[in-house]
């Protein structure tokens, strides 16, 4: 099915995917480039036209994404040309302050100099192996999903929850995991219970994927037909979350189907 989780509009976007506190962030800190840009115009006269020729690449870009939404090419590009709108005219100010810092203070700004590469790297490093992580995550779930197709649910199963034990705030990950583990022993209704409890993880990281909660439902309408009574009440549950969620869930409808047939 169908997921409706991006808008065609970078700025409802931003709230869409980060929320209204970040919107009104994101949109404060335009203000603020835009704000600075014309101010270093005015201040700057030398160095005008390149304030000018960022504060238009930002514009042109902005009016562009009113109908769709930055990728990850061209949105760095637009952060970095937001970071030289407002330090244009500003080199040689910065300039003469460290010039007169490492003059006045050329021991004390040695060792300073010293440790702050240090730091860097040593940021650089750590920010390296985290972004690293989702990469590393990826292998696995595509390997898994591989296996999963190749009809070899053990496999898929292994590396998913590697998958997990690395980036174990993907919800996704969650869903086919639970998936797999259904597919290892579909007559075994501990693994079947076992899928649920992953399932319900899934919904805890995320309650707003309506996945986890379909195949909760599903989940809970095989214990049912193996004898659980109860279960049947919490698939739908299960189903009605999910529906609430995405109201174009089918396969959600059709787990009310077979709910509403079972009771007669």
């Amino acid at each position: 099915h169908v997921k409706q989780d991006r808008c065609h509009n970078e700025t409802l976007d931003m709230a869409v995917t980060r929320g209204i506190i970040t919107l009104i962030v994101y949109l404060y800190l335009l203000f603020y480039v835009f704000k600075t840009g014309i101010k270093n115009i005015k201040e700057h006269p030398s160095t005008g036209i390149i304030s000018a020729s960022f504060l238009a690449a930002l514009a042109a870009y902005l009016v562009q994404n009113q109908f769709s939404f930055g990728v990850v090419a061209i949105t760095s590009l637009f952060w970095i040309t937001m970071g030289m709108a407002v330090n244009v005219g500003h080199e040689e100010r910065i300039s003469k302050i460290n010039v007169k810092f490492l003059i006045s203070n050329l021991p004390a700004g040695r060792q300073v100099s010293l440790m702050s590469i240090a730091l860097i790297w040593i940021m650089v490093i750590i920010l390296s192996v985290y972004s690293a992580l989702p990469y590393i995550s990826d292998r696995y779930f595509k390997s898994a999903k591989t296996f999963g197709d190749s009809n070899m649910p053990q496999e898929a199963a292994n590396d998913f929850k590697k998958a997990i034990s690395i980036t174990p705030y993907e919800p996704t990950a969650y869903t086919h995991y639970g998936m797999s583990i259904i597919n290892l022993q579909q007559d075994n209704t501990d693994k079947v219970k076992e899928s649920i409890s992953i399932f319900e993880k899934g919904q805890i990281i995320d309650p707003y994927n309506a996945d986890n909660f379909y195949m909760a439902g599903r989940a809970y309408l095989v214990l049912y037909e193996r004898g659980d009574k109860s279960a049947l009440d919490i698939a739908e549950v299960d189903s009605n979350r999910a529906l609430k969620i995405d109201p174009y869930y089918a396969e959600s409808y059709q787990n009310l189907a077979v709910i509403y047939e079972r009771r007669g």
